[in-house]
């Protein structure tokens, strides 16, 4: 047997080509895909869907198995521009090919992670009303709320990674620095206290922001004293991030997911038999209620890409294009 021939006779699944993507075995990434490749590709069951962890993950298994089988990657964008993102896989996915991989695309989702597209309304909306019995205004409200709040907290992100880039890996300890300070309590992850999620609002955080800033030349001059962080350094670098591609803010979107839903399911006093003495809010409720929502979510997002109702249908419909070209040329072989 020639060295492909024993390549593709070792591949452990039966599929044509593989999709590899972030997320467990029962993740968001695996239930939405199972389900969009066989409605979108003509022989999608024959792709295989294989979810790795972690972006690391994602590009070991590539080279693993990309000898077998053709090979697609996306993985999840999180804080970093898109293009920046787009340019680096594509870089990577170069150098895997030049070995003799077969990959036909490596890249990264448009929106931070998969479970920001199960939050356009068009998805959201249907499915809670219907499982909670609420109505898409309060629907609105609680995320309109909590949106908020995410999307103002996602500064706070922003300027960790800004100090990270200017005061380099040392700079880390300036979080742990903030975050034991009480009084920059806003900046953690919302907490469930008395049936609702406690969060900062946009000008608590804002104001966190700007102490934070305020803070840094003592922390820089402790810790970098080297090229320490001057007041006119800072102001002057702080506004080049937030002004350049890297000053994107986008909302955490499965933080958002399970905060909606957990809301909108406690304001509706649901509660379901699987949940067991789980008290809402805790990780428990919370991982169990996302996971007796998601197979509803997963088939509605589906529905609206392929009916061209998602704002992101365009995108997806691309990524069921690369899998379609992975499969065609190789069926049967």
């Amino acid at each position: 047997m020639t060295p492909t021939q024993l390549y593709r006779s070792s591949y452990p699944r039966t599929g044509d080509a593989a999709l590899l993507c972030e997320g467990d075995l029962l993740g968001f990434e695996v239930a939405v895909l199972q389900r969009w490749l066989p409605t979108a590709v003509v022989g999608g069951e024959a792709v295989d869907i294989w979810p790795c962890g972690t972006k690391d993950a994602v590009r070991g298994m590539l080279d693993s198995i990309g000898r077998a089988r053709p090979v697609a990657g996306i993985v999840d964008r999180d804080w970093i521009s898109y293009p920046t993102v787009r340019a680096k896989l594509e870089s990577e996915a170069k150098g895997l090919q030049a070995r003799a991989v077969q990959v036909a695309f490596y890249g990264a989702w448009e929106r931070p992670e998969i479970e920001n597209y199960l939050l356009d309304e068009c998805v959201l909306l249907p499915v809670l009303t219907s499982q909670f019995g609420v109505s898409e205004d309060q629907v609105r409200r609680v995320f309109q709320d909590l949106g908020d709040s995410e999307v103002a907290r996602a500064q706070v992100d922003q300027l960790l990674q800004w100090i990270r880039s200017v005061g380099g890996d040392v700079a880390r300890s300036y979080e742990g620095w903030l975050r034991g300070d009480e009084q920059l309590g806003p900046w953690c992850k919302p907490k469930w206290e008395a049936g609702g999620w406690q969060r900062g609002g946009r000008e608590a955080i804002q104001d966190c922001v700007d102490r934070a800033l305020e803070r840094l030349p003592e922390w820089s001059e402790q810790k970098l004293k080297d090229r320490p962080l001057t007041p006119d350094r800072i102001s002057r670098t702080w506004h080049d991030w937030q002004a350049g591609e890297r000053g994107v803010q986008d909302v955490p979107g499965k933080e958002l997911l399970q905060c909606v839903c957990a809301e909108v399911a406690f304001g509706a006093q649901w509660r379901a038999n699987s949940l067991g003495a789980a008290e809402p809010g805790s990780p428990e409720y919370v991982r169990t209620l996302l996971r007796l929502l998601q197979p509803a979510l997963a088939a509605q997002l589906v529905k609206t890409l392929a009916e061209h109702e998602h704002a992101a249908s365009d995108e997806w419909w691309a990524l069921a294009d690369t899998c379609a070209k992975m499969v065609i040329p190789h069926a049967g072989l």
